[in-house]
């Protein structure tokens, strides 16, 4: 599953989410940098498994209200106002983790409480996942939720988020690393993880 968190009492909209197979290429250009800049990826993505702009209410995605949040699409964005408690919507995606790809999001925070995680999840499964996401306050967070939480970035002032616009996370795994990417600044490397199953899911949670 792959899609995106929400906190309790916070709204957010997605303008757009990609999934792609990538290529690092042939010969020299095989060489995967030990940081790559955003733009190293420029014309090596080789194929688009996912993308959803929401410019129309496909079905794709739930919509409606319940007690727990309220979901619509609109002006061309997923719109996500979650309750009392975190609300997370997903979609099952098919995607090969052996090999290189990118899962990219575009996502505003439109109000609420400032200082908890509205996120990217990816690799879901049962009560397991892996979350990329960043406050209304300007802070990013990377982790791992799997009986418990491991905390790869806690966390971290980064200014180029801007609370009033959309920004872009960015997850690529190239070679044997994923790489972490907000508004196209690398922020973290690591060593990528199996998915627990792999959905796209988006989620706003009081992380506190």
């Amino acid at each position: 599953k792959i899609g995106f968190q929400v906190p309790g009492f916070t709204v957010i909209n997605v303008d757009y989410i990609s999934i792609s197979y990538l290529t690092t290429g042939t010969g020299a250009s095989a060489s995967i940098p030990a940081n790559p800049p955003y733009s190293w990826i420029n014309g090596r993505k080789t194929v688009d498994i996912y993308n959803q702009q929401f410019s129309s209410d496909n079905g794709e995605w739930g919509t409606g209200e319940s007690t727990e949040a309220e979901r619509t699409i609109e002006n061309g964005h997923y719109c996500m106002k979650s309750k009392e408690k975190y609300y997370a919507s997903w979609k099952t995606i098919d995607l090969d983790e052996s090999g290189n790809y990118e899962i990219e999001a575009s996502i505003k925070w439109v109000g609420g409480a400032e200082d908890t995680a509205h996120a990217i999840i990816w690799g879901y499964g049962e009560s397991s996942s892996y979350r990329f996401g960043f406050t209304g306050n300007q802070n990013y967070t990377i982790y791992k939720s799997d009986n418990g939480i491991t905390d790869y970035v806690d966390f971290t002032k980064e200014t180029t988020i801007n609370p009033d616009e959309y920004n872009k996370l960015t997850i690529r795994k190239l070679g044997n690393n994923w790489f972490f990417y907000l508004n196209e600044k690398l922020l973290y490397k690591k060593v990528a993880e199996p998915f627990f199953f792999f959905f796209l899911v988006f989620f706003v949670v009081i992380l506190a």
